[in-house]
């Protein structure tokens, strides 16, 4: 507390528009504060890197759903509800892949 209150006196003491040591020192450390984070902020920023551009393959879709599903029979020992099932199974079957269905041949 008496540093600060023998910073005042002589704050006091000079003349309109100077500075003592005692003002200063906390403005200069201030300044070199925000001149810091500005320099360091500035490093921060990293350029993208450029990738080398790889050749575009067309790319060729290959149905093999067909070859895995089966028609489905229904067995008498099925609920009503699997019975529904199947059918609904089977009917999507003949839409998707109607070359592989039963009778198409």
């Amino acid at each position: 507390m008496a540093n600060r209150a023998k910073a005042d006196k002589e704050a006091a003491a000079l003349a309109p528009g100077e500075l003592g040591r005692a003002q200063k020192g906390p403005a200069i450390k201030k300044i070199a504060r925000v001149l810091l984070a500005a320099v360091l902020s500035g490093c921060a920023i990293q350029q993208p890197v450029q990738l080398p551009s790889a050749p575009i393959v067309p790319t060729t879709i290959v149905d093999k759903g067909c070859e895995w599903v089966k028609f489905i029979t229904a067995s008498t020992d099925d609920t009503e509800a699997t019975k529904r099932q199947i059918i609904a199974h089977d009917q999507a079957f003949v839409a998707n892949c109607p070359d592989a269905a039963p009778g198409s041949d």
